[in-house]
């Protein structure tokens, strides 16, 4: 497995420092380790986001850079939000995720998240789909399972 630490906000909704833990994807050809395993990397967001506010459609997106260990940007992580099936309490959000690798290719994920309407973070632990991948990553599928681990906002997400 390789680790990637996250920084900034889980998406875009608290801020975060989120450790990846990228193990192999759901078919044995496909790894996210392959023979050229991913540097650590840093996920630097710059930016405030909004919180949804509890109606149905609002959008939030953002992204922000994936860097490696040294700080060198080795590509972006982008995610698109949009809010569905408000309660009194929650709000659901449907994500859509993409971590971009620079000459490795693209990770895809997607999920429904709810939401506290007065929380800025995510659920713990959370889940998403791997919908999918390009170039060293073609025909990624599984899981992507986010748990916190020690500090407040630290978590471990695991692909398999």
């Amino acid at each position: 497995m390789t680790s990637i630490r996250l920084l900034g906000r889980s998406l875009g909704l608290a801020t975060a420092s989120v450790t990846v833990a990228v193990g192999a994807l759901a078919a044995p050809a496909v790894a996210l380790g392959g023979p050229d395993p991913l540097p650590t990397m840093t996920v630097d967001f710059g930016y405030e986001d909004e919180q949804p506010s509890g109606s149905e459609g609002q959008q939030f997106d953002g992204d922000a850079r994936l860097l490696d260990a040294s700080g060198d940007v080795v590509g972006r992580f982008y995610y698109d939000c949009t809010t569905a099936a408000p309660g009194k309490t929650t709000v659901g959000a449907l994500c859509s995720g993409a971590y971009v690798i620079e000459g490795r290719g693209e990770i895809f994920t997607q999920a429904f998240k709810p939401i506290q309407k007065d929380e800025d973070t995510m659920p713990r632990p959370t889940r998403s789909a791997v919908t999918g991948g390009t170039g060293d990553f073609k025909g990624a599928s599984g899981q992507a399972t986010m748990l916190p681990v020690g500090e407040p906002d630290t978590n471990t997400v695991v692909f398999n």
